[in-house]
């Protein structure tokens, strides 16, 4: 069922790892409605807060998150975890010689589902 301010054509999104809300600026300025908000580091929610006061926010990890009961949306945000694939944990990349690891295409073959294409997000790791 909609709600007064939906349409057929909202579009709803929820973001996991939010951090402090870059990924949400940028979906929001792309005409997304950023519904939930989730982060397992409390500074990020309260920053992510401040910067998207519209925005229902989720203080935990999520691994420990019963999924079924947050808000419905019509697609899912997930960023990369920023210790993993940025400087932001002090780590060093690993150098592949300039090249990008594999992407979803070339590890797994060509997905031909129009599913697929009309819900995929693309992401680069670089």
């Amino acid at each position: 069922m909609l709600t007064q301010h939906q349409t057929a054509t909202t579009l709803d999104v929820t973001d996991f790892f939010c951090g402090m809300g870059g990924s949400s600026t940028g979906l929001r300025a792309a005409g997304w409605q950023v519904k939930l908000a989730a982060n397992h580091w409390d500074t990020a929610i309260e920053t992510h807060s401040a910067n998207h006061p519209d925005t229902e926010h989720l203080c935990a990890d999520l691994q420990a998150v019963d999924l079924r009961y947050l808000p419905r949306t019509r697609a899912l945000w997930a960023s990369p975890i920023c210790t993993e694939v940025s400087p932001a944990g002090g780590r060093r990349k690993r150098d592949r010689g300039g090249q990008a690891g594999p992407s979803l295409f070339e590890e797994h073959g060509h997905v031909a589902s129009a599913a697929f294409e009309r819900t995929r997000v693309t992401f680069s790791g670089r």
